[in-house]
């Protein structure tokens, strides 16, 4: 494989791509996985890709350091909404915390199985169901509130305050700005839009004013307004970011090993095996044996494939685009904080990337480093 153009820069080392990957050897990594990354730069400095991995990442964080209370993020969210409004119908719930009804309807259910909440029709109205805290979980929600608490910090703990307030300020913008209609989301004020002050909330809607505050729910609002805005641009295609990831990090690798994609990608075995398989069963991707190791399977794209990507890039720049614009001047700042977020946190996640190993070396060889 022939090495980048000399000319090229890249931007965290400002030293020409050509040179720095033959120099992988001092920071234990793979010059080849170095020459992929810089390859693939466009790709992963996408506020896409930069956002879906941040939101991985949070919630495995959430998983691991609220489990033992049997909640997801987006239960927490939910119980957080009832009991700041008791007696909260399913519908203004979803609205609420920005889900979809079925999402809505799984999330009543799971809560109610642990005992959380309690359900009853309406005296007012018979079509509706009135859906209620139980003492388990109001008790659940103040205990969650400090471990989310501790979870935030950690996730940012590489951060100033300042650069905080940054990174909040910058999503924000993009979930007020950005075109695109991920699930409705409305505050109990009637507006759906992010603020940097959420103290008109506080007296009636204490608990809502904390879960809008809070960077995890911000995080969750910015990757659904992201996806939905690739889904959008990809719709005649009927590609989803995940699909598109997989088709793009091939056609710069093939034939590639499927635990590499996974790599490439963080996504865990099971998410990866499945997109592979609805791609390979579409014609969009050969799945080979491997010559070594049968039980092993190498990647290619098909002709389909290869026609497809191509149709799909200026669809993926399109969603990237609409983010870049909102960014405006302060793109590159928004890429680097997010860098910043993933390389710092990548332990925490159950799908280590491979991007942020090779993100830490092209670091590492930077004159500032």
């Amino acid at each position: 494989m022939g090495r980048p153009p000399t000319t090229a820069v890249h931007p965290e080392t400002d030293r020409p791509m050509a040179d720095i990957a033959y120099q992988a050897d001092d920071q234990g990594v793979a010059a080849e996985d170095l020459r992929t990354a810089i390859r693939l730069e466009r790709f992963f400095s996408r506020p896409g890709f930069l956002v879906r991995r941040a939101h991985q990442i949070s919630n495995a964080s959430f998983a691991d350091d609220l489990g033992a209370l049997h909640l997801t993020p987006t239960q927490m969210s939910s119980l957080v909404v009832i009991v700041d409004a008791p007696g909260i119908d399913q519908i203004t719930l979803a609205r609420r915390i920005g889900v979809d009804r079925t999402t809505a309807s799984m999330v009543v259910n799971g809560l109610s199985q642990h005992g959380f909440i309690h359900c009853e029709r309406s005296a007012r109205d018979a079509r509706r169901n009135e859906i209620t805290a139980t003492r388990a979980g109001t008790a659940c929600i103040h205990l969650a509130r400090d471990h989310a608490v501790r979870n935030t910090q950690k996730l940012l703990h590489a951060f100033s305050v300042a650069e905080v307030d940054r990174l909040h300020e910058l999503l924000r913008r993009l979930v007020n700005e950005v075109r695109a209609s991920p699930p409705e989301w409305v505050r109990p004020d009637g507006s759906s839009r992010f603020s940097r002050d959420n103290s008109d909330l506080e007296e009636a809607f204490p608990g809502h004013a904390g879960l809008y505050g809070a960077f995890g729910f911000l995080l969750r609002r910015a990757h659904q307004t992201l996806e939905a805005a690739f889904v959008e641009c990809a719709q005649a295609l009927s590609l989803t970011p995940r699909r598109y990831g997989v088709m793009q990090i091939t056609s710069q690798c093939e034939p590639l090993e499927q635990i590499a994609l996974a790599r490439w990608l963080a996504l865990d075995g099971s998410t990866t095996a499945s997109v592979v398989t609805e791609l390979v069963n579409h014609g969009y991707l050969l799945r080979t044996p491997h010559p070594a190791d049968r039980r092993r399977r190498l990647l290619e794209l098909a002709d389909k494939g290869r026609t497809t990507l191509a149709r799909a890039q200026p669809m993926a720049e399109e969603a990237s685009q609409r983010a870049m614009e909102v960014l405006g001047d302060d793109a590159d700042e928004f890429v680097r904080l997010m860098r910043t977020f993933l390389v710092s946190n990548d332990a925490l996640s159950r799908g280590q990337s491979q991007r942020a190993v090779t993100l830490r070396a092209l670091q590492a060889l930077s004159p500032a480093s």
